[in-house]
């Protein structure tokens, strides 16, 4: 599961950055725990518990990122939309013209 999440984040930014770091963090604790006989269970869970804090506010910047599209779909959306419009408006336009002349 961590490079599974790791190949969908980007290193470059600052806050995928932090939870990268975050997550490896809490394995390398979980994993120098399980060589001892009593592990702090508390130490491991807050460290998930700080991954997943950090990753909550990400994941929605980037649902609400994903939702709007990229920036050349939305500019593709967008003419298109207008493209339609006009289009549509010219044709019903046409169509009253036509009915109306004489």
């Amino acid at each position: 599961m961590r490079y599974r999440i790791k190949l969908r984040l980007n290193s470059n930014e600052r806050t995928h950055q932090d939870l990268i770091r975050l997550i490896d963090e809490a394995i390398a604790m979980q994993n120098s725990f399980l060589q001892t006989a009593n592990p702090p269970t508390k130490d491991i869970l807050v460290a998930i518990e700080n991954a997943a804090e950090c990753a909550q506010p990400l994941l929605k910047k980037e649902w609400e990122r994903v939702k709007r599209g990229e920036r050349p779909f939305r500019i593709v959306r967008n003419t298109m939309l207008a493209v339609i419009s006009i289009a549509t408006c010219s044709f019903v336009w046409f169509l009253f013209w036509v009915r109306l002349k004489p």
